[in-house]
């Protein structure tokens, strides 16, 4: 199933829909989460999902992904305050 996400993200990552694209690689890291995966495939759908969002932030609905990917890394990645800190800067720059 989470490949099946990860496919999802990556075709509208070529699409170029930054925001769709950020939000399957959110749902494949949680996936991996749950399903305990290798830290190595978490953090590649992290940083998928957060490189997506920073080029989604003047599409619609890039505010609402951004608090998604906020939330999920505050959540499974806390030991990554730099990344955090980032989305929450960009996310005020948003509003």
């Amino acid at each position: 199933m989470v490949l099946a996400v990860e496919l999802q993200g990556y075709l509208a990552l070529r699409a170029g829909d930054w925001v769709a694209a950020a939000g399957f690689y959110l749902r494949a890291a949680a996936g991996r989460y749950r399903l305990d995966s290798p830290e190595g495939e978490l953090v590649r759908d992290l940083n998928n999902a957060t490189a997506c969002w920073l080029k989604s932030r003047h599409q619609l609905g890039a505010f609402e992904a951004g608090c998604e990917l906020a939330h999920l890394l505050t959540r499974i990645a806390s030991e990554s305050p730099g990344r955090i800190t980032s989305v929450l800067c960009h996310l005020g720059e948003l509003r």
